[in-house]
């Protein structure tokens, strides 16, 4: 049997249109698509002020399913997260920026996982985190944290490196003279990894702008005094 859309006046078999009706399925995707697009404001409306009312019933529920299928949900997770690591690394750090009051204005495409899966600070080898993690799951770090998440500032390194970036470490001034008195400072660990990986040029680039930054800390801390 067949049929004549009354959309786009497609002649063809009855399995093209949508039962009942003489419209067929393309004509229908397109009419839904167009009407949940209206009604998005108001369906989300609906949905916070359902979820208001029925709280109580739908934490209930929630728990009841967990708990009666709590290892096949487990499993699943877990395989999910090995599959699509930065998925979820993406919304942990989504959700880290909400509860610290960070810009995230990155997308998932603005990250990418290290060549051979090698921390690009500590040089190790990295996991996916299919369950807990551990100092070799991956993470999103901010290379500069006072910006936030946002691109250019963002790479994926290991828990551990993550951890440890602000925390002390002894330098040689000169690396050739090692450990000897007045060829040593103590800086944080994001510093020394930095200065291990470049090149003089880049270094010398690297120190013009933290003069700059360092300048304009103290220009703003100069004006609120005069404020």
């Amino acid at each position: 049997m067949k049929k004549i859309c009354k959309k786009c006046g497609l002649f063809a078999c009855c399995y093209f249109f949508i039962k009942n009706r003489n419209i067929c399925k393309k004509c229908h995707s397109k009419r839904d698509k167009i009407y949940r697009e209206k009604q998005k404001e108001k369906r989300k409306l609906s949905s916070k002020r359902y979820y208001k009312n029925n709280k109580e019933i739908i934490k209930y529920k929630t728990k009841t399913y967990y708990k009666c299928n709590k290892e096949s949900i487990l499993n699943s997770l877990q395989s999910s997260r090995s599959k699509n690591p930065l998925k979820y690394m993406y919304a942990d750090a989504k959700y880290r920026a909400k509860k610290n009051d960070l810009p995230f204005l990155i997308k998932i495409y603005d990250l990418s996982i290290p060549k051979d899966f090698l921390c690009p600070l500590l040089k190790i080898l990295m996991r996916r985190c299919a369950g807990n993690s551990s100092d070799n799951s991956m993470t999103i770090d901010r290379i500069v944290p006072e910006k936030g998440y946002v691109p250019n500032n963002v790479w994926v390194v290991s828990r551990k490196a993550n951890a440890n970036y602000n925390s002390p470490t002894l330098d040689r001034i000169i690396p050739d003279k090692g450990y000897v008195p007045d060829n040593i400072m103590v800086v944080s660990f994001k510093a020394n990894t930095i200065k291990n990986n470049l090149y003089i040029s880049e270094m010398k680039v690297l120190l013009d702008n933290w003069k700059k930054k360092i300048q304009e800390i103290k220009t703003e801390n100069q004006n609120r005094k005069n404020k």
